[in-house]
């Protein structure tokens, strides 16, 4: 047996087409690579920031970046190690502005391990979310 066409009464309406992504560049993205070994602890810290930089798609005159940076830290006797990850977002239409912003931090000591974290959320410059926790485990 063919399956019965469907037919649908009133007909679906039209498709809608979406506004021509056009973008502009209001600021351009970089990449850093920074590392150190500080002399007096001869701790290891290599520090990579990817920052996409600004840009607005213009059909919609919407303004956004994103920039993050992770931070790695070694002691030299292998007795710790941490890496610390900072992501901002920010979107901007006018005079309207919202950004978040994620922090964590994972540091490990003997055999312990600790977890910090952090959202914060703004609009207008106003703290519309915030919440920090941490974690730890021993072992």
């Amino acid at each position: 047996m063919a399956d019965a066409a469907l037919v649908l009464d009133p007909p679906p309406p039209a498709p809608e087409t979406v506004v021509s992504i056009v973008s502009q560049s209001l600021r351009a993205g970089r990449y850093r690579r920074e590392e150190a070994i500080y002399p007096t602890t001869g701790e290891l810290v290599i520090s990579l920031t990817d920052d996409m930089g600004e840009v607005r798609l213009v059909g919609i005159d919407l303004a956004m970046s994103e920039v993050t940076t992770r931070t790695f830290r070694i002691q030299p006797d292998g007795t710790g190690a941490m890496v610390e990850t900072e992501t901002s977002c920010r979107f901007r239409r006018g005079d309207w502005l919202a950004e978040t912003t994620v922090r964590g931090r994972v540091a490990a000591e003997g055999s312990s391990l600790t977890c910090d974290h952090a959202i914060d959320a703004r609009e207008a410059g106003r703290v519309v979310f915030d919440r920090r926790w941490t974690s730890r485990k021993n072992g």
